[in-house]
């Protein structure tokens, strides 16, 4: 039996979010974005997942294990729209 690739698996996941409602984003060429960077990102009602999808052998690199790491610690979301005004607000909040 062949392992199911990570392309069908995710393509299989972004097709039952959305069969359920679920908003999702997939970065289209993840070459142009920040190393690590999760592969979907989902929000239905309350509820958001950010999740790495791999394999069942696969691994995460370096770069996605410190990523992953770092939101399972966020206690806190700020969702905004952030303008040019704003900066004040956008220099408090970044340097805590």
């Amino acid at each position: 039996m062949t392992e199911q690739s990570e392309k069908d698996f995710q393509a299989e996941v972004i097709k039952v979010a959305k069969g359920n409602n679920w908003w999702s984003y997939h970065t289209f060429d993840s070459r142009r974005s920040e190393p690590g960077m999760i592969d979907l990102f989902m929000v239905k009602g309350i509820y958001l997942n950010l999740w790495e999808l791999k394999t069942d052998t696969g691994k995460c690199t370096d770069a996605q294990a410190t990523l992953l790491e770092a939101l399972e610690k966020v206690k806190v979301l700020n969702v905004a729209v952030k303008r040019p005004r704003d900066m004040d607000d956008i220099l408090r909040r970044l340097k805590r």
